[in-house]
Protein backbone atom coordinates (compact mmCIF):
# COMPACT_ATOMS: atom_id res chain seq x y z
CA UNK A 1 0.00 0.00 0.00
CA UNK A 2 1.53 3.07 -1.15
CA UNK A 3 1.66 6.21 0.88
CA UNK A 4 -0.30 9.73 -0.59
CA UNK A 5 1.91 12.63 -0.90
CA UNK A 6 -0.75 14.36 1.86
CA UNK A 7 0.60 11.02 4.52
CA UNK A 8 3.69 11.67 3.56
CA UNK A 9 3.90 15.76 4.22
CA UNK A 10 1.83 14.63 7.25
CA UNK A 11 4.39 12.47 8.75
CA UNK A 12 7.09 14.73 7.94
CA UNK A 13 5.22 17.57 10.13
CA UNK A 14 4.40 15.56 12.98
CA UNK A 15 7.97 14.62 13.13
CA UNK A 16 9.46 17.96 13.30
CA UNK A 17 7.00 18.69 15.81
CA UNK A 18 8.15 16.20 17.55
CA UNK A 19 12.08 17.02 17.01
CA UNK A 20 11.14 20.82 17.68
CA UNK A 21 9.45 19.66 21.21
CA UNK A 22 12.53 17.54 22.12
CA UNK A 23 15.02 20.95 20.97
CA UNK A 24 12.75 22.95 23.08
CA UNK A 25 13.09 20.46 26.52
CA UNK A 26 16.91 19.97 25.95
CA UNK A 27 17.04 24.00 25.76
CA UNK A 28 15.32 24.21 28.79
CA UNK A 29 17.46 21.66 30.84
CA UNK A 30 20.81 23.33 28.94
CA UNK A 31 19.49 26.79 30.46
CA UNK A 32 19.07 24.95 34.14
CA UNK A 33 22.26 23.35 34.10
CA UNK A 34 24.28 26.18 33.24
CA UNK A 35 22.38 28.78 34.33
CA UNK A 36 21.68 27.86 37.86
CA UNK A 37 25.65 27.68 39.13
CA UNK A 38 26.15 31.17 37.40
CA UNK A 39 23.49 32.40 39.43
CA UNK A 40 24.59 30.65 42.69
CA UNK A 41 27.67 31.35 42.66
CA UNK A 42 26.80 35.42 41.89
CA UNK A 43 25.04 35.59 44.72
CA UNK A 44 27.46 33.53 46.95
CA UNK A 45 30.16 35.93 45.97
CA UNK A 46 28.11 39.08 46.34
CA UNK A 47 27.52 38.00 50.15
CA UNK A 48 30.77 37.40 50.06
CA UNK A 49 31.60 41.00 49.23
CA UNK A 50 29.17 42.43 51.43
CA UNK A 51 30.56 40.79 54.65
CA UNK A 52 33.74 42.46 53.53
CA UNK A 53 32.89 45.53 52.78
CA UNK A 54 30.92 45.74 56.26
CA UNK A 55 34.66 44.46 57.95
CA UNK A 56 36.55 47.05 56.01
CA UNK A 57 34.10 49.64 57.03
CA UNK A 58 34.47 48.53 60.70
CA UNK A 59 37.95 48.29 60.36
CA UNK A 60 38.49 51.99 59.25
CA UNK A 61 35.98 53.16 62.68
CA UNK A 62 38.81 50.55 64.26
CA UNK A 63 41.36 52.76 62.73
CA UNK A 64 40.00 56.37 63.53
CA UNK A 65 39.37 55.84 66.99
CA UNK A 66 42.92 54.09 67.84
CA UNK A 67 43.75 57.68 66.08
CA UNK A 68 41.88 59.46 68.72
CA UNK A 69 42.92 57.58 71.81
CA UNK A 70 46.49 58.90 70.20
CA UNK A 71 45.04 62.16 70.70
CA UNK A 72 43.01 61.84 73.86
CA UNK A 73 43.37 63.63 76.88
CA UNK A 74 43.05 61.69 80.32
CA UNK A 75 41.30 65.17 81.33
CA UNK A 76 37.69 63.72 80.95
CA UNK A 77 38.58 60.25 80.77
CA UNK A 78 37.96 60.01 77.58
CA UNK A 79 40.67 57.37 76.65
CA UNK A 80 38.69 54.61 78.67
CA UNK A 81 36.08 55.24 76.65
CA UNK A 82 37.69 55.63 73.09
CA UNK A 83 39.71 52.63 74.05
CA UNK A 84 36.83 50.13 74.89
CA UNK A 85 34.73 51.82 71.48
CA UNK A 86 37.78 50.62 69.71
CA UNK A 87 37.67 47.48 71.10
CA UNK A 88 34.13 46.84 70.41
CA UNK A 89 34.90 47.59 67.00
CA UNK A 90 37.56 45.48 66.70
CA UNK A 91 35.27 42.43 67.75
CA UNK A 92 33.10 43.37 65.38
CA UNK A 93 35.34 43.32 62.68
CA UNK A 94 37.06 39.80 63.69
CA UNK A 95 33.82 38.22 63.92
CA UNK A 96 33.14 39.68 60.15
CA UNK A 97 36.44 37.78 59.56
CA UNK A 98 35.14 35.05 60.48
CA UNK A 99 32.17 34.52 58.93
CA UNK A 100 34.18 35.39 56.15
CA UNK A 101 36.69 32.51 56.91
CA UNK A 102 33.96 30.20 57.41
CA UNK A 103 32.10 30.42 54.04
CA UNK A 104 35.32 30.79 52.11
CA UNK A 105 36.33 27.05 53.55
CA UNK A 106 32.55 26.00 53.54
CA UNK A 107 32.29 27.70 49.66
CA UNK A 108 32.17 24.12 47.26
CA UNK A 109 29.84 22.56 50.32
CA UNK A 110 27.72 25.27 50.31
CA UNK A 111 27.01 26.30 46.64
CA UNK A 112 27.10 22.79 46.07
CA UNK A 113 24.19 21.93 48.02
CA UNK A 114 22.16 25.65 47.04
CA UNK A 115 22.68 24.25 43.45
CA UNK A 116 21.48 20.84 43.80
CA UNK A 117 18.55 21.87 45.79
CA UNK A 118 17.62 24.84 42.90
CA UNK A 119 18.39 22.09 39.83
CA UNK A 120 16.14 19.44 41.86
CA UNK A 121 13.37 21.70 42.38
CA UNK A 122 13.37 23.42 38.62
CA UNK A 123 13.23 19.83 37.37
CA UNK A 124 10.63 18.72 39.52
CA UNK A 125 8.34 22.18 38.05
CA UNK A 126 9.40 20.91 34.37
CA UNK A 127 8.14 17.54 35.32
CA UNK A 128 5.12 18.47 36.44
CA UNK A 129 4.30 21.43 34.19
CA UNK A 130 4.69 18.30 31.43
CA UNK A 131 2.11 16.60 33.45
CA UNK A 132 -0.46 19.33 33.65
CA UNK A 133 0.32 19.71 29.51
CA UNK A 134 -0.10 15.60 29.41
CA UNK A 135 -3.49 16.11 31.03
CA UNK A 136 -4.82 18.75 28.96
CA UNK A 137 -4.14 17.03 26.19
CA UNK A 138 -5.64 13.63 27.92
CA UNK A 139 -8.98 16.02 28.68
CA UNK A 140 -9.07 16.99 24.85
CA UNK A 141 -9.22 13.55 23.40
CA UNK A 142 -10.86 11.76 26.44
CA UNK A 143 -14.21 11.13 24.66
CA UNK A 144 -16.84 8.14 24.74
CA UNK A 145 -18.89 6.74 22.27
CA UNK A 146 -22.58 6.02 23.72
CA UNK A 147 -25.40 4.39 21.66
CA UNK A 148 -28.88 6.26 22.94
CA UNK A 149 -31.72 3.84 23.83
CA UNK A 150 -33.96 4.48 21.51
CA UNK A 151 -37.75 3.38 21.24
CA UNK A 152 -38.90 2.62 17.93
CA UNK A 153 -42.74 3.57 16.98
CA UNK A 154 -44.21 0.44 18.43
CA UNK A 155 -42.76 1.10 21.73
CA UNK A 156 -40.40 -1.41 21.39
CA UNK A 157 -36.82 -0.67 22.92
CA UNK A 158 -33.95 -0.90 20.03
CA UNK A 159 -31.13 -2.82 21.22
CA UNK A 160 -27.42 -1.46 19.93
CA UNK A 161 -26.23 -4.01 17.53
CA UNK A 162 -28.86 -5.24 16.28
CA UNK A 163 -31.32 -5.29 13.41
CA UNK A 164 -30.92 -1.29 12.81
CA UNK A 165 -27.37 0.20 11.43
CA UNK A 166 -29.11 3.51 11.59
CA UNK A 167 -28.99 4.49 15.76
CA UNK A 168 -27.86 7.45 17.11
CA UNK A 169 -24.74 7.77 18.10
CA UNK A 170 -23.67 10.92 20.58
CA UNK A 171 -19.91 11.54 21.39
CA UNK A 172 -19.84 12.99 24.92
CA UNK A 173 -16.68 14.40 26.29
CA UNK A 174 -16.04 11.76 29.18
CA UNK A 175 -13.43 13.21 31.83
CA UNK A 176 -13.39 13.57 35.61
CA UNK A 177 -10.74 15.32 37.64
CA UNK A 178 -10.45 12.09 39.96
CA UNK A 179 -8.89 10.76 36.68
CA UNK A 180 -6.18 12.74 37.26
CA UNK A 181 -5.61 12.50 40.73
CA UNK A 182 -5.99 8.64 40.44
CA UNK A 183 -2.91 8.74 38.09
CA UNK A 184 -0.63 10.78 40.73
Amino acid sequence: MAKTVKQIIDEVKSDALTLLDAKRELMKLQAIEKGVPAGVRGVYYLIMAVIGLTALFFLQVVIALLFAMIFASDLWGAYETVSSMAAGFGCLVGLFLLIELILLLLRKSIIGAVEEKIITKQLDQLEEQEHEEAGEARRETATVTMVADVTDVHGESVIPGTEREDHPVVEVHQYREEDDLRDQ
